[in-house]
């Protein structure tokens, strides 16, 4: 802004060179204000979840270990995925009920023994032993209908928890495959930034170049500097929904508190 009202002192440029000068100013200050506000808020939040203050930050260049392919990530998590684990622990739980239930209509035998020794009892050198030994089968026969209904409730009880561990492998897949579109989407865009902050910093050391020998103004320095800084801020942000995105994935699977990989500079 201040180079364009020198110019336009000059005579170099028209006023509404300098109305543009000036409304990017004030939308610079803008993006300043809210990004200042934003960070007062994610302090905020850091300190209410971790309970101190948040010092200098660096971006954490790790990554966790995550499979190389959809269906590699959807069959690791059709393995460990909690959620799939503890339905398929509760059927299992309501087919051992049933087999329980339905043992209530099979016969029982319980087999009794007893034997005893007693010495000197009613005079010296007295010696007695008996021995028994008792059988005792059952076989229910009519209970008013409640091994029936209890044997129905099992059954019904079984079939939904199998029900419930389809609907939870298909749900958990789903989330896979989804979590990990977006993580492939997440690579891309961070490569795609990373790119453009090479580009952007040789157009700013060109123009630079070009400024020093007269073929560009300071303006022009100035605004290419400002895509080198947006792309910059593109990077970081783009890097932050990687490694989220990464994250999110390891949650889908089931495998979130796993080991991280080395660092990565793709």
């Amino acid at each position: 802004a201040r180079a364009a009202e020198v110019a336009f002192d000059a005579g170099q440029c028209t006023r509404t060179d300098l109305a543009l000068a000036e409304a990017s100013l004030a939308g610079v200050r803008a993006r300043f204000a809210d990004a200042t506000s934003q960070a007062a808020q994610a302090r905020n939040r850091y300190r209410a979840l971790v309970g101190t203050v948040p010092g200098a930050f660096t971006l954490d260049s790790k990554v966790p270990v995550l499979p190389e392919t959809a269906d590699e990530a959807v069959s690791q998590a059709l393995r460990v995925n909690p959620q799939l684990l503890a339905a398929r622990a509760l059927a299992d739980a309501r087919a051992a009920a049933e087999r329980s239930a339905r043992g209530q209509r099979s016969p029982s035998l319980q087999v009794r023994g007893t034997l005893s020794y007693v010495e000197n009892q009613f005079f010296e050198g007295d010696q007695s032993e008996n021995a028994a030994i008792a059988a005792e089968l059952s076989m229910p026969l009519f209970r008013g209908g409640a091994i029936g209904a209890s044997i129905r409730q099992a059954k019904a009880d079984a079939r939904a928890a199998r029900f419930t561990v389809t609907d939870t492998e298909r749900q958990v897949e789903a989330n896979v495959r989804s979590a990990f579109v977006q993580f492939q989407a997440a690579r891309i865009a961070r490569e795609a930034t990373a790119t453009g902050v090479a580009a952007a910093e040789l157009a700013f050391r060109g123009v630079s170049l070009e400024q020093e020998v007269g073929q560009r103004t300071v303006l022009d320095v100035l605004q290419v500097e400002d895509d080198l800084l947006t792309a910059r801020f593109d990077d970081v942000e783009a890097q932050r929904a990687y490694v989220l995105a990464a994250y999110q994935l390891r949650l889908a699977i089931g495998t979130l508190l796993g080991p991280l990989s080395e660092p990565t500079n793709n």
